[in-house]
């Protein structure tokens, strides 16, 4: 369960004005020529890379932008700094018998991060990426003034935001639609073998799936795939042929390692929604099991320790342990009709497991750049997100060369990654698969060419 005892952020509309116009005031009296950066601090960065660009910028305070201000119970939705974490905003909305459409799965992951990068997660089969599901974003501009844009209101930066990682704009607040939250999701858990099987039962299942269903696939391995499909529950008192499983006591098995024993024994459970959104964020997927051996004795004594946020804090203090260096940490989406051919590169040329599948609706869009919606697909189509996160097994091969390998994958077959990561990408060879002129122009109009930082210097580093 969420620990409710941490302090609840929400904040007043007039506050956030206040707080908005001094940060307006602070751009414009910046020393001229300093491009304008986010200041994370008690912000959980997990765009990984170097960040270099940073320095000797003008550092937003963004951190203090970390509340919900609204929630509406007609229209449900709800009116959200950017800098408030998906932990805070399940638990303010929640209170009022709602939930985001899209939770992204990690608890410290924020509103305006997971639309500048593109959040997904296992509902967004019907509802697509979290930035589907806004409505509306007011924005910081590079000339230092603040506007609101939305589909009618400057249309072609509401949709450029997606997946631009600050470098057209910085989100200071967003309307987002809510949805009924359950009481608990009732998980099931099957393991199949054979990977055609495995995979038409998924796209059967991604086909008949509504809004009130939840969909994932773990690969652990090419002879094990675990289908975990969800339906709310609604019931305060569980049927009794359903056991609750907690997975937030931190000597709880991690989700990974209780999907796979669940999975080979085709079982299905009963978990609070507040866990089940959450269910990745202990072990950090199975990332932190590189660094330790998930037993239940170190779950005991340690387990306190192994969450998204110490992990990726690890990461950027310790970068320079091999162990780390080792880590690709890269998210690919192909069409579901590629699935199979993408998930043999990743056992052949990889090597590393489990994936993470998830589907996603994906929109023909070409107003965005960096988004999956903007390449050339069909009207409506789902998407699979497929999440590498791991060591390869294969020595052979060093870590720049690996992901060198997956960029000329996705060349050859039109597949797209997002860029949450260093990209490993030549400038040129960066600006043949996105829209560089779209891009600029976009640049010019709303003033952010001497502000923010272009893209691909963001992401290369």
């Amino acid at each position: 369960m969420l620990n409710f005892k941490k302090r609840i952020r929400t904040k007043s509309r007039d506050k956030h004005k206040k707080q908005v116009k001094k940060i307006l005031f602070d751009i414009k009296n910046r020393h001229h020529g300093t491009f304008i950066v986010g200041n994370r601090k008690n912000i959980i960065r997990h765009a990984l890379g170097s960040a270099t660009y940073k320095k000797n910028s003008y550092a937003l305070p963004l951190h203090k932008l970390d509340s919900v201000l609204s929630i509406d119970k007609k229209k449900n939705t709800a009116i959200v700094e950017a800098g408030c974490t998906m932990e805070n905003l399940v638990k303010e909305t929640i209170k009022c018998g709602l939930m985001p459409c899209v939770v992204p799965e990690f608890r410290t992951i924020t509103v305006g991060g997971a639309v500048q990068g593109l959040g997904i997660e296992s509902s967004s089969h019907h509802f697509g990426l979290f930035d589907n599901t806004c409505n509306w974003y007011e924005v910081i501009l590079g000339d230092g003034s603040l506007t609101r844009v939305s589909k009618e209101v400057s249309p072609d930066l509401f949709y450029g935001l997606c997946g631009s990682y600050g470098s057209l704009g910085y989100i200071t607040a967003i309307e987002i639609q809510l949805v009924k939250a359950p009481k608990y999701i009732q998980v099931k858990y099957s393991c199949i073998e054979d990977r055609k099987k495995a995979i038409e039962k998924f796209s059967e299942t991604i086909k008949k799936a509504s809004e009130k269903e939840v969909i994932e696939m773990i690969v652990y391995s090419p002879q094990e795939h675990t289908l975990i499909t969800g339906t709310h529950y609604f019931e305060r008192i569980p049927a009794r042929d359903l056991s609750i499983t907690n997975l937030s006591n931190y000597w709880s098995k991690w989700f990974y390692k209780h999907a796979r024993k669940m999975g080979q024994n085709n079982k299905s459970d009963l978990v609070s929604i507040e866990d089940y959104l959450f269910r990745h964020d202990r072990g950090v997927y199975w990332m932190a099991s590189y660094l330790a051996r998930p037993t239940l004795l170190f779950r005991i004594f340690f387990g306190w320790m192994v969450s998204q946020k110490n992990f990726f804090l690890a990461i950027i203090l310790f970068r320079g342990i091999k162990k780390f260096q080792k880590l690709i940490i890269q998210d690919i989406a192909v069409r579901l009709d590629g699935l199979h051919d993408a998930l043999d590169f990743c056992d052949n040329i990889l090597g590393v497991h489990p994936l993470w599948c998830l589907p996603a609706k994906q929109k023909k869009e070409k107003r965005k750049i960096f988004s999956a919606d903007s390449f050339d697909i069909e009207d409506e189509i789902y998407g699979i997100d497929i999440g590498i996160y791991g060591a390869p097994k294969k020595k052979e091969d060093n870590n720049i060369l690996l992901n060198k390998k997956i960029n000329g994958y996705l060349k050859k077959n039109k597949v797209w990654k997002s860029l949450h990561t260093t990209t490993h990408y030549a400038e040129d060879e960066f600006w043949s698969i996105y829209d560089k002129e779209k891009y600029t122009n976009l640049r010019k109009k709303y003033s952010a060419e001497e502000a923010f930082v272009d893209i691909y210097k963001k992401r290369s580093q």
